[in-house]
């Protein structure tokens, strides 16, 4: 096999970010990897920040999927962690625990200080939050985790989904004009909080790479636990409030 061609349905940041070491695997190996036009983008910047600066993606083909979503499924318990279990899945190791990005994010000086609180969630609000979380618990727990004073991220130009419940810190909203924007601004803030979504992955993705010293926060449905017997989103350098 000279060539893969990498495709996923579900279309999510944290969706794509999985799979993003795969690139560099296969060609350590001298396989050529190619994202395939089946592959899936909730909006045109998840595939800005997951793929367009990869310089181990070759380019995108019109072929159909070799990889990708289409990769043996795994026996609970094999790995803990997403990307682990991606490579596992793809006949790799799984030594990996963090997405790869090649996005050098930048310090902004003007949140050194800031909390940060992103309660979007595509696919956990597009239904009801009430099906994941205990509803009454994640209100309780978002209301005592984050400051008033907090940051409340919006979106410029993405339809994103996200949790309202009268929180002080709603009435402080910061407007997020492109996904790389974002990435600077979790890199340079001091706290950061969101439910279990693509931020968790693209923040976790972020600290690493950059060795922020930002404080990640993620409100998880379920146990930590749970979520790792499951080879899920669970990340080393974030920590989980379990709702």
């Amino acid at each position: 096999m000279s060539n893969v061609y990498f495709a996923q349905p579900w279309g999510g940041l944290g969706d794509n970010l999985q799979f993003t070491t795969l690139p560099r695997l296969f060609n350590e190996k001298g396989i050529d990897f190619y994202l395939s036009v089946q592959n899936t983008y909730r909006n045109p910047e998840i595939y800005d920040f997951c793929w367009k600066d990869n310089p181990y993606v070759k380019g995108i083909a019109k072929n159909g999927p070799n990889v990708g979503s289409l990769a043996p499924d795994l026996p609970h318990g094999v790995t803990d962690n997403i990307v682990s279990a991606a490579e596992i899945r793809h006949g790799f190791d799984g030594d990996g625990r963090y997405p790869e990005i090649y996005y050098e994010a930048e310090i902004l000086e003007e949140y050194r200080d800031n909390t940060i609180v992103d309660l979007s969630a595509h696919t956990l609000l597009k239904n009801n939050v009430g099906e994941f979380y205990d509803a009454d618990k994640l209100f309780s727990l978002v209301g005592e985790s984050v400051p008033d004073d907090a940051l409340f991220v919006s979106f410029k130009n993405v339809n994103s989904l996200s949790l309202a419940g009268g929180f002080p810190f709603e009435q402080n909203e910061l407007v997020i004009e492109s996904i790389f924007q974002y990435a600077n601004i979790i890199h340079s803030c001091k706290r950061y909080f969101c439910l279990y979504s693509g931020g968790n992955s693209m923040a976790a993705a972020v600290k690493y790479k950059c060795k922020s010293e930002v404080e990640l926060n993620c409100f998880l449905h379920g146990t930590v636990q749970e979520h790792k017997d499951k080879g899920f989103f669970i990340f080393d350098n974030v920590n989980y409030i379990e709702v």
